[in-house]
């Protein structure tokens, strides 16, 4: 049966949206920009926006820079400072805003980030002279998807699923052509489809992200995590 709560909750939604919509953008949209400015003077983390086509209102925060990985910034922010992320990966969080947000959650959030790197300062022993956001390095920060520096040999996705496969341990798999989606989780998006093939690079990243805690589809959690690959 339908949630008849959630149905309701929609329209108030659309209705509120027809009224008011031009005005609760136009503020989220000021407080967005807001937010990006003044976290546009933090010295480790990094916030890419991707040339500007993301979401107005999707915060990604980066540790690449300072080798922190996504699981820890999410677990800090949630710990510490109370703070919900909406996700995890490798190197970088998501934070979400909404036009339901308040002016305190942005300040909330900047000075939560601005805690953290004052206090990783203090541990860390961090040079406070730090390297400028580059455009270069921004480009670079999100590392979850096949990154293509290496060339790799590739069977059609139509091929590849109905081939025979076979569990084997993840190490073993190196070279061979993976028999099924293997996702990071959240947000779902394959890293290897059935049919590529998975190289050392790859392998070591998987390794990595397990060791984070992170949610990997069509891995085996426990050792030698076994993976579905062609015969």
């Amino acid at each position: 049966s339908p949630s008849y709560i959630l149905m309701a909750s929609i329209d108030n939604a659309l209705q509120l949206v027809e009224q008011q919509g031009a005005e609760l953008f136009g503020t989220f949209r000021k407080r967005y920009n807001r937010l990006m400015n003044k976290l546009s003077h933090c010295k480790y983390f990094q916030f890419p926006e991707w040339d500007k086509r993301q979401d107005m209102g999707k915060l990604v925060i980066s540790g690449k820079k300072i080798g922190m990985s996504g699981q820890e910034i999410y677990d800090s922010l949630l710990q510490k400072y109370h703070l919900q992320m909406e996700m995890a990966a490798g190197s970088y969080c998501l934070a979400m805003f909404t036009i339901g947000d308040s002016d305190e959650a942005y300040d909330r959030m900047c000075d939560a980030l601005f805690d953290m790197e004052q206090t990783m300062e203090a541990s860390r022993g961090f040079n406070k002279t730090a390297l400028s956001n580059t455009a270069s390095e921004q480009n670079s920060l999100c590392d979850v998807f096949a990154d293509g520096s290496c060339e790799k040999d590739v069977l059609s996705l139509t091929r590849a699923w109905d081939m025979e496969s076979e569990l084997i341990p993840l190490k073993q798999a190196v070279g061979r052509f993976v028999g099924e989606f293997i996702n990071l989780y959240p947000p779902g998006a394959p890293l290897l489809v059935p049919g590529e093939k998975l190289q050392e690079q790859q392998y070591q990243r998987l390794m990595m992200y397990m060791e984070q805690g992170l949610k990997i589809q069509g891995v085996s959690e426990t050792a030698p995590f076994p993976v579905r690959v062609l015969k």
